[in-house]
């Protein structure tokens, strides 16, 4: 998923679950997604003129301000939303992002997303494991300190999606 396209699924989740200004919306992406994207006023502004005629979002009045533009995702939004939230997964794509969004699901869709995830992972510890098992003894030590740190994340993230299964 592109920066770009990032930034369009987090700006109709956040306004989802508030309506937000601008100035809101870096606001909070700064607070909770800014591991994901950083986006500047420079690309949060074009996003929601581009979301908002196509009716993905819609302004809303402000309680604070006259003057403020404040948005809220509209049904249409939701709606893409949602089918980003269930379209497959890519492997470099940070799956906690879709996790931040898991309010707009239902039970079952979570559960169906987190074995995805958890067979992607899977399959990335049994990569690493050939790679290891291939080039061990002719990588550098630093080359191997890179892909044991790789097989190391890839466990812990399996381990921790298997929990949350448990939980859901």
């Amino acid at each position: 998923m592109k920066s770009n396209d990032r930034i369009t699924v987090i700006i109709l989740g956040l306004c989802a679950q508030e309506p937000l200004s601008g100035y809101g919306l870096k606001k909070r992406m700064e607070v909770s997604v800014s591991n994901f994207v950083s986006p500047s006023f420079g690309n949060i502004y074009p996003t929601l003129k581009k979301l908002e005629a196509n009716g993905a979002i819609e302004e809303v009045p402000s309680e604070t301000s006259r003057k403020k533009r404040v948005y809220q995702t509209t049904p249409k939004g939701l709606q893409t939303l949602k089918a980003w939230l269930m379209s497959p997964i890519t492997e470099h794509e940070p799956f906690l992002l879709r996790e931040y969004f898991f309010e707009f699901i239902d039970r079952k869709a979570r559960i169906e997303l987190v074995k995805s995830y958890i067979t992607h992972l899977q399959a990335l510890v049994k990569r690493y494991e050939a790679i290891k098992d291939a080039y061990q003894d002719v990588m550098g030590p630093f080359p191997y300190q890179t892909l044991r740190y790789g097989f190391s994340q890839a466990k812990h993230d399996l381990a921790w999606y298997e929990t949350l299964l448990k939980e859901l």
